[in-house]
């Protein structure tokens, strides 16, 4: 089926019957981080099978079918090129699923239906960056018995408002809000993503503004804890250079919620709070 093929409402509920719970958690991934490769699917909805190769075919089979069904498409671009397979393909939710995602939730309106452009490159790398660093965090959730991702918000839902110095509404937009749970011990965390394509003044900028909120106590007040602000960047100088930027620019302060790591050290960060 065509995903630019007006599906009626009886159709869709014929459709939400042929999908399993499955199926209807990935529509809901999709809708959730807006753009995820067939790599990241697969590793989120299909990797407690022991056989590795199935997985990947049954996730493939279960993306072709979204697709024909109309409820999933996929980009013109592909990670890594043609050349990297099926597993480089990036999916986004179509109107229908959108439509049928809002029918099982008993959603009271359904938003218009919006043409769907392609992403900028740099702002689809970011996306899919944030995505992925929730798949890894999954991935530490089943290799540690002891750890839970008790709740997991992405933007809009992550965003913070609070009172600026100028008595305005400011706005702290964050691209993740986790909170886990290691034995009996809560942590709450606000993540960024570093691709490097920011000056580091604008990182220190953004630094500023998780500090000013920290000072407003709103999220204190709410939770009784400020997150930790963990930077994740891809360059160990880069890493370096932040983590010096950061505690050059607080170090009068007295104040210690920052932290800049590699995305290889989220496990270690995660589990034993020592990066």
């Amino acid at each position: 089926m065509n995903t630019n093929t007006r599906i009626s409402n009886r159709q869709l509920e014929n459709i939400s019957h042929q999908i399993s719970e499955r199926d209807k958690d990935i529509l809901e991934g999709i809708r959730k981080f807006r753009y995820l490769t067939s790599n990241q699917i697969w590793c989120l909805y299909f990797s407690e099978s022991i056989n590795p190769t199935a997985a990947h075919r049954a996730a493939n089979r279960a993306l072709i079918k979204l697709k024909e069904l109309g409820l999933i498409t996929t980009l013109n671009r592909r990670i890594g090129g043609v050349r990297a397979g099926s597993g480089s393909y990036i999916w986004n939710l179509a109107t229908a699923g959108a439509r049928l995602l809002n029918q099982n939730n008993n959603a009271a309106k359904i938003p218009k239906r919006k043409r769907h452009f392609e992403p900028s490159r740099m702002f689809l790398e970011h996306t899919l960056a944030v995505a992925e660093t929730y798949v890894q965090l999954t991935l530490i959730q089943k290799k540690h018995e002891n750890i839970d991702l008790l709740r997991v918000d992405v933007e809009p839902n992550c965003w913070r408002s609070y009172v600026g110095e100028n008595g305005a509404v400011t706005y702290l937009k964050p691209d993740l809000y986790i909170e886990t749970t290691v034995a009996d011990y809560e942590d709450h965390w606000f993540f960024e993503i570093d691709l490097i394509t920011e000056a580091p003044s604008r990182i220190l900028h953004k630094c500023q503004q998780y500090y000013r909120y920290y000072l407003c106590g709103a999220e204190q007040k709410k939770t009784g804890i400020f997150p930790l602000v963990v930077w994740i960047t891809l360059s160990t100088k880069r890493a370096e250079n932040l983590r010096k930027y950061i505690a050059e620019e607080f170090k009068t302060r007295q104040v210690d919620i920052f932290r800049v790591i590699m995305p290889e050290e989220l496990e270690r960060l995660i589990v034993e709070h020592t990066v």
